[in-house]
């Protein structure tokens, strides 16, 4: 008998649009590798993630139990897991290094792990099970625990004298009848229901009745149970409801099935088996528009308990749904939707918007079918290439470094699409502005009449200002924003430093960030500077006891940073380094503060693309300070009294035209709640005030040589306003300080 601890890696919490829907799942899949190790005589524990709040809370476990083998084995019938999130990811490689350095074996299990083993290695587990994993799982421990060879073993990798061997592929399970019910006493049930109660007033528990799916939508990733279509018997499913419902109480089910009752005559069967036992309960699944459409399948879901049915709509346009080869059509949506709805069931659809050769005309026509049907609910996405699909085999010359999302609301294309992210992010949130003005008109005008007003005047506010942004979004973007970016200043460059001297507003506002830095900073220590420019505040940091790595992507700055450090005799505390600030993957080194002063992020179309990296350059308790231009600058909304609408509302479209030089390229402006989420859940706020709330800016230096007397009144009552709400969201510039805390997600 081996000692085993199991664990799954996805953590609610660190995925913020998942844990603020309160729609938390034991994980199902991690439940069943327990059961079947316990099967084989093991001694298993489960570390469940779920709803934890830091990876290094392994380390606890690993310590208490002191386990003989150390098991990461994901959730596969959750669809959040097969996103390979990059978030999850890293927390993954969290629990493994913990393991690997206790010296306890460690085997991975999962969709990221089945496409990316080598990085799972890099980081210390031993085999990585590819495919269906319980059988494979059982040798695996069972060669663990004897000595034997695991190169035996089907269905994994292993590294052996440095290199990588993948033994032979793993048949999946046919009569799937003969696995145990999954180890539901392993989990503690009791926080899942409070967080459901306390959100839904109703509780839900996950099961599922098959594996696979025989379809061949070209975007779908299927690593682990593949292409084959295997089902239980509708008698173990009903078996495993009643237990559930007699020790859990649960008032909902989740069939966590890629397609639920396939089979033909599977449906009423289970119909039967649940009457049969007196089970009553509602569900929801995900079919197919085909599906449903034949004959009986709608009656006997109704009759069985079916609350909602959800579709892979994904779109509006047969064009788009042919180049999918999703093997249906907008007609089967339609017809099966209406059935659906005349048996009192509700319809939800998923919906995928950017794949490749998509056009205004097809998003219109989703529209339109979002208005001609009116779904109870909508999912929305955008396309996704993974490994392992026809999809990403198209697009793969495209892929850019970034190939996963961090979190589930990432929704970054990875490839090159007919618009641009920005459109798509835009685009979301139009939708969800559509269809809640659609829902509405299904709702009483008589109930809560002032709520529904309210409700209808913003959705129909913020729908007509969307549009606007689509508009405008459509529009073909500036080329290699971030080259001309960097090609402007590096011409800037030699007249700078002058420029930026003669300014005056400039220099006060470089003591005020000053302040602020200092006033979060370790008194000393390594400091990491992006778009560092000519080295003004590099030199000045130094100078106070930090020595720098100033990055910067424009040639022409780096060579005035270097000359000026040189002759400031800072050689031995200031390097620089040509880096642009969203490759910081390129850095090495261990810091305790980063900087950025004065918007040089804002050339960047995705700050995402910035933070990505500093988790790993960063140390515990890591400052990062940062001076960004935000959405809302007061001083420029004067613009209105001009009748300049176009220039006082810049900032709140998605990217605004600048040029230095004469060289053009795109400006990219951010809200404060924008920033914060770039970073991530482990980054906390800790200071954030604006700079030029009701100052002139720097680029008002006509005003401020007119008016100084009246310039210089406001910039004092810009001082005292800076840090007080909503003020301190506000400004020509934010400046903002966040704390990373690897070890405290709340």
């Amino acid at each position: 008998m081996s000692k085993v601890l199991i664990a799954n890696a996805y953590w609610y919490r660190l995925d913020p649009k998942q844990w603020a829907a309160s729609q938390p799942y034991p994980p199902l899949g991690t439940l069943w590798a327990a059961a079947v190790l316990r099967n084989q005589g093991e001694m298993v524990s489960l570390h469940d993630t779920g709803l934890r709040r830091d990876p290094n809370e392994i380390a606890g476990d690993l310590n208490s139990i002191r386990p003989d083998i150390f098991v990461v084995y994901d959730d596969g019938f959750n669809y959040l897991t097969k996103m390979c999130l990059t978030v999850m990811r890293e927390a993954a490689f969290v629990m493994i290094r913990h393991a690997h350095a206790m010296g306890i074996p460690v085997i991975v299990c999962s969709s990221d792990a089945t496409d990316h083993d080598s990085l799972y290695f890099g980081q210390g587990a031993d085999h990585v099970i590819h495919g269906e994993g319980e059988q494979t799982l059982m040798e695996l421990v069972q060669c663990l625990k004897t000595g034997t060879d695991a190169g035996t073993v089907a269905g994994h990798s292993f590294v052996r004298d440095g290199k990588i061997h993948r033994t032979a592929p793993r048949l999946v399970m046919r009569d799937l009848d003969h696995l145990p019910m999954p180890a539901w006493d392993l989990v503690d049930i009791a926080p899942y229901r409070k967080i459901w109660l306390g959100s839904h007033r109703y509780f839900s528990l996950n099961l599922a009745t098959t594996r696979g799916c025989p379809y061949k939508c070209n975007w779908c990733a299927k690593p682990i149970y593949g292409n084959r279509y295997n089902s239980r018997s509708p008698e173990k499913v009903a078996q495993e409801i009643a237990y559930l419902i007699d020790h859990f109480q649960p008032d909902h089910f989740w069939m966590a099935d890629d397609i639920f009752g396939l089979k033909p005559g599977w449906i009423r069967q289970f119909q039967q088996a649940c009457e049969d036992r007196k089970l009553k309960f509602r569900y929801k699944i995900q079919s197919r528009a085909d599906l449903l459409e034949e004959p009986g399948t709608v009656e006997a879901l109704a009759l069985s308990g079916a609350e909602t049915v959800w579709m892979g709509a994904e779109s509006g346009s047969q064009k788009v749904l042919d180049a999918m080869d999703k093997g249906i059509t907008v007609e089967q949506i339609r017809s099966s939707t209406i059935q659906l709805r005349s048996r009192g069931i509700r319809v939800g659809y998923f919906l995928q918007f950017g794949y490749p050769g998509e056009t205004r005309s097809d998003i219109q026509s989703t529209l339109d079918l979002l208005s001609d049907l009116e779904p109870d609910e909508i999912g929305i996405s955008v396309s996704y290439p993974l490994p392992g699909t026809v999809f990403y085999e198209r697009v793969k010359s495209e892929l850019k470094q970034k190939q996963n999302w961090s979190d589930s609301d990432d929704l970054s294309l990875m490839y090159r699409s007919t618009f641009s992210t920005a459109y798509y992010k835009a685009l979301h949130r139009y939708v969800h502005s559509y269809f809640r003005l659609i829902r509405a008109r299904r709702e009483s005008a008589w109930k809560r009449p002032l709520r529904q007003f309210a409700s209808r005047l913003y959705h129909i506010l913020r729908k007509a200002w969307l549009h606007r942004q689509l508009n405008h979004l459509e529009r073909p973007t500036l080329p290699l924003a971030a080259e001309n970016a960097s090609a402007a200043f590096s011409k800037q460059s030699a007249v700078f430093v002058a420029e930026d001297a003669r300014n005056p507003v400039v220099p006060g506002w470089r003591q005020r960030i000053y302040k602020h830095a200092l006033a979060v900073f370790p008194p000393s220590g390594n400091l990491l500077e992006l778009n560092a420019g000519p080295g003004i505040d590099a030199a000045y940091f130094a100078e106070r006891g930090f020595t720098v790595l100033a990055t910067d992507a424009a040639p022409g700055m780096m060579a005035v940073l270097k000359e000026r450090i040189g002759q400031a005799g800072l050689s031995n505390l200031v390097s620089g380094a040509l880096i642009p600030f969203e490759s910081l993957n390129q850095v090495d080194g261990q810091f305790t503060a980063v900087f950025s002063n004065f918007g040089g992020l804002n050339c960047s179309d995705d700050l995402h693309k910035v933070t990505r990296h500093l988790p790993g350059l960063l140390m515990p308790g890591a400052r990062v300070c940062w001076v960004i231009m935000p959405r809302m600058a007061p001083w420029e909304m004067l613009w209105l009294f001009k009748g300049k609408w176009k220039h006082a509302f810049r900032r709140w479209r998605n990217s605004a035209p600048g040029h230095v030089e004469g060289i053009h390229f795109n400006v990219y402006y951010y809200s404060r709640a924008e920033i914060i989420r770039a970073f991530g859940p482990h980054f906390k706020l800790v200071r954030c005030e604006g700079l030029g709330i009701i100052s002139p800016p720097p680029s008002a230096t006509a005003f401020i040589n007119r008016y100084p007397a009246l310039a210089q009144w406001l910039e004092k009552i810009d001082r005292r306003i800076s840090r007080v709400f909503p003020f301190n969201r506000w400004g020509d510039h934010l400046i903002l300080t966040l704390e990373y805390q690897p070890s405290s997600v709340k």
